[in-house]
This record gives C-alpha cells, sequence and structure tokens, in this order.
C-alpha cells in the first residue's frame, strides 16, 4: 500500500505539467478523469472534480496532482472501509466527496 501511495504521488509530479493555464474547466476536468483513470482505475464524476478545483488554489495545482489527490484519497478510503470510522464517510480531497466508479483497465 506504502509503495502504491509513493508511486503515485511519484507519477503527479512526473506528470500533468501541460498548458494548464490554456485549458477551459471542461478540459480540465476531462483530463484529470482521464488522468485518474490511468493512475488507480478511478473515473471520478464530472461534477466531483468541479467541485475540487473551486476548492482548490488554481495557481498550484496540475493535472496530476488532483488526479493523485483523487486516487490517494480512494485507495487510502478503500483500505479503512473495515473501520468504523471510514464506514460513513466519503473519500474527501479538499473537503470533497469524490464520487465516481472504478473501471476496468485498458487493454494494451
Amino acid at each position: 500500500m506504502k509503495r502504491l501511495l509513493l508511486a503515485l504521488a511519484l507519477t503527479s509530479l512526473l506528470g500533468g505539467c501541460g498548458l494548464w493555464g490554456e485549458m477551459t474547466t471542461a478540459q480540465k476536468i476531462t483530463a484529470i478523469q482521464e488522468k485518474a483513470v490511468a493512475l488507480c482505475n478511478y473515473l471520478p464524476q464530472a461534477t466531483s472534480v468541479a467541485a475540487m478545483l473551486a476548492a482548490t488554489n488554481p495557481t498550484v495545482v496540475s493535472v496530476g496532482a488532483v488526479a493523485n489527490a483523487i486516487c490517494t484519497a480512494i485507495i487510502a478510503w478503500k483500505g479503512n472501509q473495515g473501520t468504523a470510522a471510514f464506514a460513513a464517510e466519503c473519500p474527501k480531497v479538499n473537503g470533497v466527496c469524490v464520487t465516481g466508479v472504478f473501471v476496468k483497465p485498458k487493454e494494451k
């Protein structure tokens, strides 16, 4: 689990450094969704991603950073679902509940 979280953190540092300032909100949401699927096979809902973006400082985020935060929250939540504290909680990024679905990895 720790190795997976470290790998996700490193991936976010290396990826998602595109032209963030030149992207529309819809393009940012789509890019974040695609990156999250690539990182952890989780497709966050567009409304969830939009709420996260609204709660974030836009000058310090990137596609990779937001996708990494989503995957980290989902993985931690899934790993702790059996505990009473996590059973009733949703995974959160910047105080926003992450909603979405796990998807099958793409065939290569």
